[in-house]
C-alpha cells in the first residue's frame, strides 16, 4: 500500500510539472522531473532490465500515439519545433504513466474492456487539463477518445509480457539453484 501511495503522489507531481512547464515555454523542465522520479523508481525496483524494458515499450507507443494526434490534427503544441512530432516533455509523460501502471494503476492487470473505458475517458480529460493550463490544444477530443481506447490496453498488454519475463527470470534462477517447488502469485 505504501508503495502504490508514493508512486501515485509521484506520478501526479511528475505529471503537474511537466505540464505546468510546459505552458509556460520551459519543454525541458518536465523530462528533467519524470528523470528524477523515474530513477529514483528504478533504484527501488529490483528488476531493472524488465522495467526498463517496459518504459521503452510504453514511450514508443506513446510518441506513436502523440505523433499520430499531432498528424492528424487532434492535438497541437503552442511551443512545438516540429508540425508532425509531438514535443519531448509530452513523450516523458508516458514513461510517468509506465512506472505507475505497476502499482498505481494496477487495478487495471487483466482487465482490457475496463482499461478500453478508462483510456477512452482518462486520455482526453488528461488531454483537455493540459489545454486548460496552456500546454497544448484539443482539436479533435472524440479522435483523442478512440486512440486512446486503443492505447491502454495495449499497454497493459505489453506491461503483462514484461511482468511475466520477470517471473520466467525468476523461476529460471531458482530452478538453477535446486529449487524446483516455485509458486508465484499470478497477482504480481
Amino acid at each position: 500500500m505504501k508503495v502504490t501511495v508514493i508512486n501515485v503522489v509521484a506520478f501526479k507531481v511528475a505529471w503537474l510539472l511537466t505540464v505546468f512547464a510546459a505552458a509556460a515555454g520551459h519543454g525541458l523542465m518536465g523530462p528533467l522531473a519524470v528523470t528524477c522520479w523515474v530513477g529514483c523508481f528504478l533504484y527501488w525496483q529490483q528488476d531493472l532490465k524488465h522495467n526498463l524494458l517496459f518504459i521503452a515499450l510504453a514511450f514508443s507507443v506513446g510518441f506513436l500515439v502523440d505523433m499520430t494526434l499531432v498528424i492528424f490534427g487532434a492535438i497541437t503544441f503552442p511551443f512545438s519545433p516540429s508540425d508532425i512530432l509531438p514535443p519531448l516533455w509530452m513523450a516523458f509523460l508516458w514513461i510517468n504513466l509506465a512506472v505507475s501502471l505497476r502499482y498505481a494503476f494496477a487495478f487495471l492487470r487483466e482487465r482490457y474492456v475496463l482499461a478500453t473505458f478508462v483510456g477512452a475517458i482518462g486520455g482526453p480529460l488528461a488531454y483537455l487539463s493540459g489545454e486548460a493550463v496552456g500546454a497544448m490544444t484539443v482539436n479533435n477530443i472524440l479522435f483523442v477518445a478512440v486512440i486512446w481506447a486503443l492505447a491502454a490496453p495495449s499497454l497493459l498488454i505489453l506491461e503483462r509480457a514484461t511482468r511475466r519475463a520477470v517471473k520466467v527470470d525468476v523461476i529460471k534462477t531458482l530452478h538453477l539453484e535446486g529449487k524446483r517447488d516455485v509458486g508465484l502469485d499470478a497477482g504480481h
